[in-house]
Order: C-alpha cells, then structure tokens, then sequence
C-alpha cells in the first residue's frame, strides 16, 4: 500500500506540472478524475486498516521534479509522460484490487529517473524520510487505540448517546416526580445508556471492518464514558433544579 500511495502522489505532481505548465489540457480532467477516485480508494483502505492517513497531495519540490518528466514540452515528450502517468495509474488501481499488475503497469518515469537514467519524479524514498529504527518506527498492534480511532468510535457512540439524553429529559419533565419517576429510573439510567452502546459497538464493527487477522477496535471503554454522559448531564441538571429550588 505505502508503494501504491507513492505511485499517487507521483502521478498527481506530473499532473499539476502538467497544469501549470499548459500541456495536455484535454486530458488533464479525465486524470483528475482518476486522481480523486483513488485518493478516496486509499482513504477508505487504510481507514478500514486503521492506520493513519496517507499523505496524497505533492509537495512543491515534488511537482518541481515532476515537471522534468515533460523534457522540452514537445509533442513527444508529452505524449511519453502522459503513457507514463496513465501506466502508473493503472499499476495503482491493480495494487488496490489486490491483484498483479498487467505488463506495462509500472511506473517507468519513476523507476528511470531513481537509476538517473532520464529525468523522472521522485520516487518515496527521495521524498519522505526513511523511518527510524528503535520503539518509536514500530507500528502499532491491533488493539492500540490510535488518536483518530478513538475521535471516530467517540463520535459514533456520542451519535447513540444524544437520544439517549433527549429520551432521559422527556421522562423527567413528564413523569410524576413521587410517583412513575423513580419506577422509570433504572430504564432512564441503565437500559437506555446501555442500548446506546451496544448500538455503537455493533456499528463500528460493521461500518470499519477490520483486515483479515486483526481485531476491530472499537474503545469499549470509551464507549462506556460516552454513554453514560447522558446520566452525568441529567443528575447534574437535577442537581440545579435542586438548588434552585432551595432559593427561590
């Protein structure tokens, strides 16, 4: 995938080269097309892997190289780096499909310009820096709890929690304080939370898979605290509604 993410960026600093440049601007939208179409792909792959975002738009530098892809702007050397761009595009596609690329599917620009045969873009490892050895560059395991992760399962538990809380407020103002209120308060304060999260258990784990081998993550202790935020706000409300009381 890291090679597949490469390859895309590459492609999309020849293209804006090619933008800035004025060549081939009736083929410019097709392979913008094709460009947002697998940034989405590889977005949706590593989100349902778990891993972070991948970094998808050109630096500056690396559009700069890939300007000398075009050579002199003649027709021909057009026409060579946009079957360069098109290959690497499909070689792209066919590491998405989990399938081997066709014969041609390689990014020849790339690789040309790696052994400085011929003027090329700049392959991953001239453009980002190599990872470093030791606790820090080791990825991490299945289970751990990434930032984003954590922000996504807390959004969609809060999601569930919400009518949790309107649900709680409606039975509060509406049932009788000495008498359906305290019969109704285990279903306000432990069923309604508790459907909330299981509805966001299930939900993460049917809308973000995880890869094969590995477990979804879905923070159940996260989980927990969101669901019961609703409880929180209400016994505080109560609480205000309390000493409200006492001074009026």
């Amino acid at each position: 995938m890291a090679q597949a993410v490469a390859w895309h960026r590459q492609v999309a600093a020849m293209v804006e080269a090619a933008d800035r440049a004025g060549v081939a601007p009736e083929k410019l939208p097709e392979l913008r097309q094709r460009l947002a179409t697998q940034a989405s792909r590889l977005t949706q792959a590593a989100t349902m892997a778990g891993s972070p975002l991948p970094a998808l738009v050109p630096t500056p530098a690396e559009i700069a190289v890939g300007a000398q892809a075009f050579g002199d702007l003649s027709a021909e050397a057009v026409a060579r780096a946009l079957r360069t761009v098109e290959s690497t595009l499909a070689a792209v596609d066919a590491t998405l499909e989990g399938r081997a690329a066709e014969p041609g599917e390689t990014s020849t620009v790339a690789a040309t310009g790696a052994r400085g045969e011929a003027p090329g873009i700049p392959t991953q490892s001239a453009t980002e820096p190599a990872p470093a050895d030791g606790p820090a560059a080791a990825p991490d395991g299945p289970s751990a709890a990434r930032p984003r992760v954590r922000l996504r399962n807390a959004a969609i538990y809060g999601a569930y929690s919400v009518p949790v809380l309107v649900m709680q407020a409606f039975l509060f103002l509406m049932l009788d304080e000495a008498g359906s209120l305290p019969a109704a308060a285990p279903v306000c304060l432990l069923v309604l939370p508790a459907l909330a999260f299981l509805a966001g258990y299930l939900t993460i784990g049917t809308v973000f898979p995880a890869p094969p081998g590995e477990k979804v993550n879905r923070t159940p202790r996260l989980g927990v605290v969101v669901c019961l935020l609703p409880n929180a706000l209400l016994c505080a409300g109560y609480g205000a509604f309390l000493v409200a009381n006492v001074f009026r």
